[in-house]
């Protein structure tokens, strides 16, 4: 069974003027961070920083979220051997069900991601970039290698993307016990 999943054009082009913006308002104020002083930013070393911080996230961040507009036809595609997840910033996007322990919604108040914990973290990290590793291995919690789905830039429900993937790796399951 093959579902996909198109991705929501709207909130990621959204998102992208919204970065473009910020990194325009970072270029600004680095330029005169005294001019830039108040209660929230006490000092020009703070505005300086939190420039800097931006400047160097703010493009990181846009450059996927251009790449996920124009890579692939679909947002997210579940079939029989795995997942393909095109909007994500890990370098390897298809996670394979035989190599994913757990599924599960995400417990933080507030997350709409769906959590899958897999067996080798490295393989997906070994070929995405030094930022994505950096944030990535942050992700790693409790010696769980997590990937989260979020369907925020999906034209998905929660609920539903949750329940197809619970099912179909449920049904891998069962294929892969009556194989063996």
């Amino acid at each position: 069974m093959k579902v996909f999943y198109k991705k929501n054009y709207t909130k990621i082009i959204l998102f992208l003027i919204i970065f473009i913006f910020l990194f325009c308002v970072c270029l600004v104020a680095i330029q005169n961070p005294s001019k830039y002083v108040y209660f929230l930013l006490p000092s020009p070393s703070l505005v300086i920083v939190l420039c800097l911080l931006g400047l160097i996230t703010l493009p990181y961040i846009s450059y996927h979220f251009i790449g996920w507009i124009f890579k692939a036809r679909y947002g997210l595609e579940i079939n029989e051997k795995g997942i393909n997840n095109h909007l994500y910033f890990l370098k390897v996007n298809f996670i394979k069900w035989d190599e994913i322990v757990d599924v599960s919604l995400s417990n933080e108040s507030n997350e709409k991601r769906i959590k899958i914990i897999v067996k080798d973290f490295d393989k997906y990290l070994k070929e995405s970039d030094f930022l994505t590793r950096f944030f990535m291995n942050h992700q790693v919690k409790n010696g769980e290698a997590v990937i989260y789905i979020n369907p925020y830039f999906l034209k998905a429900e929660k609920k539903e993307l949750f329940a197809t993937i619970l099912k179909e790796w449920k049904n891998n399951k069962l294929r892969s016990n009556i194989t063996n």
